[in-house]
């Protein structure tokens, strides 16, 4: 199996987002195995909208989503809203939001809560308060409030028209959805132990300093993933991450040096993968395979 690094090629640089599943593309895929990858620091916060750090980005990235998001090529592609409307004054944009979109289920009750316009007005609402501090909450101050049409409408009111709204919302870390039923059922602490959302994996288990597990959820709306469990090793030392990739023990590891790169090209079965578009967040997410390549498939996306 070919081995992937994810990491800094040049100071400033980080690579590609990287997209990866194994096997190829069925209209069912069989799901099954286990990928690990080596990240230079902790996820240290499970929620995703506490999130900011390139090492707990690629986690969140895996679990939740905003009402759009990221296609590979950089443009926006619908995600848990399915089209909008911008009033002529600029001053509200209204969603029409996915139906059909279950969170993951709640390990107090079992349940999966359905997706609706309240848990976008939740976590609107809760991501630009200041009590929450989110660190990216800057991105979207100039919403005001949002409003609840129906079910499936979401009606957000800014304070200062933003053109460029949309497009924030389609940055990591920037308004993911949350279940408000869930959170009222848990609350702060028992979200911040156990998060979910709805994206393609769910979390599954946190041991600090050890790993971070998610698992694929197959009840997501989406295509889904053809690798069943993603673990995430805290692994600070350079050294370390490059040694666990050589001895199979990892399969992804992040923020290469420089100087390192020729080693790691001429070891066979590894390869990295670089990007000279200047700083970039470096974020992961694994989906279904478009194209093989060899067992494993990969599409590359990268965000200023």
């Amino acid at each position: 199996m070919k081995k992937w690094i994810i990491g800094i090629v040049a100071a400033g640089l980080l690579v590609p987002s990287l997209l990866l599943s194994f096997g190829c593309a069925p209209a069912a895929p069989e799901i099954g195995g286990k990928i690990v990858i080596g990240l230079v620091g902790e996820v240290w916060r499970l929620d995703p909208q506490q999130g900011a750090i390139a090492s707990e980005t690629h986690f969140h990235v895996n679990m939740s989503e905003g009402l759009y998001m990221r296609r590979p090529d950089a443009s926006l592609q619908p995600a848990l809203a399915t089209s909008y409307v911008v009033s002529a004054d600029g001053m509200t944009y209204t969603f029409t939001l996915r139906k059909g979109v279950k969170f993951h289920p709640s390990p107090e009750s079992g349940k999966s809560y359905d997706f609706t316009a309240a848990d976008v007005k939740f976590s609107l609402e809760r991501f630009i308060s200041e009590d929450l501090g989110a660190m990216m909450r800057s991105h979207l101050l100039t919403i005001d409030y949002v409003e609840v049409k129906d079910d499936y409408t979401a009606i957000v009111h800014l304070n200062t028209p933003d053109p460029v709204l949309l497009s924030k919302m389609g940055s990591m870390n920037v308004g993911p959805i949350l279940s408000k039923q869930y959170y009222d059922e848990v609350g702060e602490e028992g979200f911040n132990t156990h998060p979910v959302a709805t994206g393609p994996y769910k979390f599954v288990e946190y041991v600090a300093g050890e790993k971070t597990v998610l698992e694929v959820f197959e009840d997501y709306w989406g295509d889904l993933p053809t690798i069943k469990t993603i673990e995430f090793k805290p692994i600070p030392e350079t050294a370390m991450r490059i040694a666990g990739l050589k001895t199979g023990e990892l399969d992804i590891i992040q923020q290469v040096p420089a100087l390192q790169i020729a080693d790691i090209e001429a070891t066979p079965g590894l390869h990295v993968m670089a990007s000279t578009t200047g700083p970039t967040n470096s974020i992961t997410r694994f989906v279904a395979p478009p194209v093989p390549i060899r067992p494993m498939t990969a599409r590359i996306t990268s965000f200023a």
